[in-house]
Parts: C-alpha cells; structure tokens; sequence
C-alpha cells in the first residue's frame, strides 16, 4: 500500500475524521482552514463538515518520505495561481460595475430627459386641446354667422326686387299722378267759370 492517500474531496468529514485522514492535530486543521487548505460547511442545525476539496493527497501518519510537503507546495502554488486568476476576475468584475453603474446613471438621467419631454408634451396636447375647442367655436360662431347673413341676403334680395317693381311701377304712377294734376286743374277752372 502506498504511504499516500488519495482523499475524496467529494466527501463530507466530521473532525475527527477529517483530522484522522489528513494525520494532522485539530489547531493544524484550523490553520489549514484559515490558509483555506480546508473547506468547512455548516449544516442549518450548526454541525460542521470538513473537505479537502481541491488539496492534494498527503501522506499518511506513517509516510517519511516527505512527499507531504511537496504536495503542499504543490497545491500552495495552485492556490496562488487560483487567487490570481480570482483577483483578475474581480478586477474585470469591478470595471464591469463600475461602467454598469456610468450605464445606469446615463439611462436615469434620459430617464428624466424622457420625462421632462413627457410633461412638455402633455402641456403642449393641453394647448392644442385648447386651440382646438376655440376653433370649434369659432367654426360655430362663423357658421352661425354664414346663415344669418344668407338670411339677410335672402332679405335683401327679396327688398330688391320689390324695389325694382316699385321702380317699374313709377313711370305709370307718374303718368297717373299728371293725369290727375291736369283733371284737378280742368275741374278747378270750371269752377271758377260756375263761380264768375
């Protein structure tokens, strides 16, 4: 059998067990843990499990060949290169908030451009709606206008043309008024012949 173990980071361990495994005392599990050698997850009711997760395989209480410690090199150098390229990530992830953030305020403050446009709109439609009801009033007033004047144009027309008969009729009336001068002149001079 070979002096390492190869451990199955699937595996959930107690402790006891993942102390056990590893060969090494509960304060060096605790260092590994905060060197994030070892994963810990805690169950909703408080109980603790260990993984190895992605740490390699160590030697076992009776390895002397100090392949332990070049595992751990190993995997120091891995967690180094992961936190790099995590570190990385972050950096591109903040530049990408960051012009995220530079996109949201630029679309809050066409927000409010769109906005003030909206008002101005509607106070324009309220100025139009305005003009509107005045120019249908005005079309009422001047239909109303058109039909009395068609009215007095009838008036005038019909005027006219009494007029025109009237005008017609003077000639004949003026004939009628020097006839009757002449009677009243002839029965006036016979008179005055009666009276002599």
């Amino acid at each position: 059998m070979d002096n390492v173990t190869e451990l199955n980071p699937n595996r959930l361990r107690t402790r006891e067990e993942i102390c056990e495994d590893l060969g090494i005392s509960q304060r060096t599990l605790y260092r590994r843990i905060k060197d994030f050698e070892v994963e810990t997850v805690e169950t909703p009711d408080g109980v603790r499990y260990f993984s190895v997760h992605t740490l390699p395989p160590v030697a076992t209480k009776d390895g002397k060949d100090g392949k332990s410690s070049d595992s751990f090199a190993t995997f120091g150098k891995t967690m180094a290169k992961a936190f790099e390229d995590d570190r990385e990530e972050l950096k591109q992830a903040n530049a990408r908030i960051v012009e995220l953030t530079s996109s949201v305020a630029r679309l809050d403050e066409r927000t409010k451009q769109l906005q003030s446009a909206k008002l101005q709109i509607e106070d324009l439609q309220r100025d139009v709606d305005k003009w509107r009801t005045r120019a249908e009033s005005a079309e009422k007033q001047s239909a109303d206008f058109a039909a009395r004047l068609d009215e007095r144009t009838k008036l005038l027309e019909e005027r006219t043309d009494e007029l025109k008969q009237l005008r017609s009729r003077l000639p004949e009336a003026e004939r009628d008024a020097i006839a009757w001068r002449a009677r009243y002149h002839v029965a006036r001079g016979r008179v005055e012949m009666d009276d002599d």
